[in-house]
């Protein structure tokens, strides 16, 4: 796995607990709540896109070209 993948996926988890230690702390206040709220579904779609990406490129690398015949016949 390439260091920016690493890099990538380190910040968005220090990001991602960031995050959610602003939520803890805006639980009193409604004003911040709406705002730390959303900073963690973006920063979980974040981490969800970054994931995809890297499990979709890895399924296009592997997957074979043509298909493979088993037994003598095409599965």
């Amino acid at each position: 796995m390439p260091a920016y993948h690493f890099v990538l996926l380190g910040i968005l988890v220090l990001t991602l607990i960031g995050s959610l230690v602003n939520l803890y702390k805006s639980l009193g206040s409604h004003a911040r709540l709406y705002s730390a709220s959303l900073i963690v579904v973006l920063v979980v779609t974040s981490l969800m896109i970054a994931l995809f990406c890297r499990v979709f490129s890895l399924k296009r690398r592997i997957a074979p070209s043509a298909p493979r015949r088993i037994c003598g016949t095409m599965c």
